[in-house]
């Protein structure tokens, strides 16, 4: 690979005096380079967005390639790997370049124009990982309606129509959160290293099996011990599952379109598993005793079973390309795209990119095989320490919202603020419904609005349908004390679903490089599970001592906190490639933050104190 362009001389990245030809072979950087390196995408300053390829010249880049495909015995594909890696050069004018076909030209056109035709191997892969974000959703709320009943079985409570004492609060909450804390502590790094070792599809197998027995053993368990046991290996299986799945389909998928296939694999998903999860406790619901609460709980190994044939599928190509494995890689992007050209663009890119990642990080001391080491570079190295917050950030975010009150505990909150238990079915079905009917708009929007303003727009909505909802616990007489609950608890759900229910998995699945995208993206998920798991255990002595109106009203100003939370710290990444966020996220912290105070100052001026006012762009883009 050919030298960096100094950060002093980076513009259009075209002029080949730029380099210097006897470094094209030498694949590691001098220390200059290496520093150069660090400054242009882990301090990026000046804000500039650059395109890797961009800095060669069309020349410079052929010579590239001809070392590249001979370093790999990639020489029978060396015509596709040059015509490739030109397009990836210049990914908004493709048909700059002579050598392309009709065919392929056309070809790129409709990647842009017509991007859900695909390759089966390609809908195989995202139809399994919407089968592991099913199985997700699914085993969450099994035991939603089961709270009414296990209690009583196993002796925690004497009637299941009085308040919970203390100890029955603390052990309800401890089973709900079990699977919660148990993802986070040791799912979600367990799957770090399944998905090191042995790839995506593996990740995902061992996550399947343990998802699928433990929800059978804690339909058959006898006490509430045995089912708190088989509770945490579900969130062994869930933290893995989680952490592999949005990754497995952000790497299988094209560019323009990885936000919404991200979110129809995942999160939409996740929300159908809610939903049939939903539909299968009202199924059961007229079974007669204990029967009724243990196939709610066990019904959840059904979406379990497609995914013990995910060897169908080709193995992500940035893992095996991270592993060395270019021709198995090559081999893979063939089944996950529709010509030859397609797939040797994404093989150089991909490569391209893992090599100058790979190349940052060696300069610091990185080795690929110290895992505590790429953790502790979460948090020191500047590209990805911000990823790392802004991730954390909206995962955090989602919890604060306080969506999951309603998810886990629709039924028993329904059922104390006076609604019949087949009213609180129904109506905990509605909100099954309403979460994954409208998250579908999510899979046209983010792609289009982007990641970001889905957040901010719809943030301040949640707030103050989640202070509606509880004061709705304040209105007198039954029927207009039920309908203004449910009432607001429907729009809040409305309006949560294309939002702050999508974004954080697609964007916790695309922040981080490569090189840390496992580790990335399990410490994303661990950050949501283990404050879904302190929602869980506290919600309800929370609810206990708040009441129902001081409970969702202190959630509703948690929402407040989240849309700032995300205005300061969490930035776009709708249109970059895995590769160019590399350049958005080296971007320090402050600087982004001072810019959006400042454009926030912009606005006042502008639309209050009515001034002329000049906006600024924080990104010099240059792609």
């Amino acid at each position: 690979m050919a030298q960096q362009i100094p950060i002093h001389d980076l513009a259009n990245g075209a002029n080949p005096q730029l380099f210097a030809r006897k470094g094209v072979r030498d694949i590691g950087p001098s220390a200059r380079a290496a520093a150069e390196i660090d400054i242009v995408i882990n301090e990026n300053k000046r804000a500039l967005i650059q395109n890797p390829l961009r800095q060669y010249s069309p020349e410079e880049l052929a010579e590239a390639v001809e070392i590249f495909a001979e370093d790999h015995h990639l020489e029978d594909i060396k015509v596709i790997l040059q015509k490739g890696a030109q397009t990836a050069r210049d990914p908004y004018a493709p048909q700059s370049q002579r050598e392309l076909t009709r065919e392929e030209l056309d070809a790129l056109r409709a990647e842009r124009e017509h991007p859900l035709r695909q390759p089966s191997k390609f809908w195989l892969t995202i139809v399994l990982c919407c089968f592991a974000a099913i199985l997700q959703g699914w085993s969450q709320v099994g035991v939603n309606p089961a709270n009414t009943s296990w209690p009583l079985e196993f002796g925690i409570v004497k009637s299941i129509n009085k308040p919970f004492d203390q100890r029955a609060q603390w052990i309800v909450g401890a089973v709900n959160a079990a699977p919660y804390f148990a993802a986070a502590i040791v799912g979600c790094w367990l799957s770090v290293w399944l998905s090191e070792c042995y790839g995506r599809r593996f990740a995902l197998l061992f996550a399947s099996i343990f998802c699928f027995l433990s929800v059978i053993g804690a339909a058959c368990c006898q006490t509430w011990e045995q089912l708190f046991i088989c509770r945490l290996l579900l969130g062994i299986g869930m933290g893995s599952k989680a952490s592999v799945a949005p990754v497995f389909a952000a790497e299988v998928s094209p560019a323009l379109v990885r936000g919404s296939f991200v979110i129809a694999s995942w999160q939409i998903c996740v929300a159908f598993g809610i939903l049939l999860g939903y539909s299968a406790n009202l199924a059961v619901s007229t079974v007669s005793g204990a029967l009724r609460w243990r196939l709610q709980v066990g019904s959840a190994f059904i979406p379990a079973i497609p995914l013990f044939f995910i060897y169908l599928c080709p193995e992500s190509p940035r893992y095996l390309i991270k592993r060395g494995l270019y021709r198995e890689a090559f081999e893979g992007l063939l089944k996950l795209r529709n010509t030859p050209l397609q797939a040797g663009r994404d093989l150089y890119a991909i490569s391209s990119q893992v090599q100058i990642e790979k190349e940052i990080f060696q300069a610091s001391g990185y080795s690929g095989a110290m895992y505590l080491k790429r953790f502790c570079q979460l948090f020191t190295q500047p590209r990805l320490r911000n990823a790392t917050t802004a991730s954390a950030v909206v995962m955090f975010c989602q919890q604060l919202c306080g969506v999951n009150i309603l998810i886990f505990f629709s039924v028993t909150v329904f059922t104390d603020a006076s609604f019949p238990l087949s009213t609180a079915m129904w109506i905990t079905w509605g909100i099954g419904l309403l979460n994954f009917v409208f998250g579908l708009p999510a899979l046209w929007v983010i792609d289009r609005a982007g990641r970001r303003p889905l957040l901010l727009w719809l943030g301040p909505h949640l707030a103050w349908t989640m202070l509606a909802a509880g004061l709705g616990y304040l209105v007198t007489g039954r029927e207009p004390h039920v309908a203004v609950i449910a009432l607001f608890s429907f729009l809040f759900i409305m309006l949560y679903s294309p939002g702050q229910g999508p974004v954080p998995f697609c964007y916790s699945a695309e922040a981080q490089p490569v090189t840390h995208r496992e580790v990335g993206m399990s410490f994303a998920v661990a950050i949501n599970l283990f404050f879904a798991g302190v929602l869980t255990i506290v919600w309800p002595r929370l609810y206990a001592a708040l009441g129902g109106t001081g409970a969702l009203g202190l959630f509703a100003g948690l929402n407040l906190v989240a849309l700032i939370l995300v205005y300061f710290s969490v930035p776009e990444t709708r249109g970059y490639s895995l590769e160019e966020l590399d350049y958005v996220f080296g971007v320090p912290r402050w600087q982004f933050a001072a810019h959006k105070a400042g454009y926030f100052a912009d606005v006042i001026r502008k639309q209050v104190l009515r001034r002329d006012v000049t906006f600024k762009d924080l990104y010099d883009d240059r792609r």
